[in-house]
């Protein structure tokens, strides 16, 4: 685990990488919405991209805040797939 930030970036398994590269080849780390991911992803349960999220974010892969306009609601983004890749290679090739 390599420091990225407050938090700890570490792997992820191949089932939560999948949908990280889906979102990146679209969005880069430009923020996008729920039903934004939802929709390219075409999952159909809330619940599934809410767990692919949780695992992201504890691996330190993905973040999130309030949306200013709509507070029950967040606004998503990717963490750099060049920053999480440099990161890991330093932990791991300590």
């Amino acid at each position: 685990m390599t420091k990225g930030g407050d938090l700890m970036t570490e792997l992820i398994p191949q089932w939560i990488f999948k949908p990280y590269s889906k979102l990146w080849i679209k969005y880069k780390n430009k923020p996008f919405t729920f039903k934004e991911a939802m929709e390219l992803l075409d999952v159909k349960e809330q619940r599934i991209l809410s767990d692919i999220f949780s695992e992201m974010k504890k691996a330190n892969w993905l973040t999130s805040k309030r949306d200013p306009e709509s507070p029950r609601n967040r606004i998503f983004r990717l963490r750099n797939f060049n920053t999480i890749t440099k990161e890991l290679l330093i932990e791991y090739s300590q």
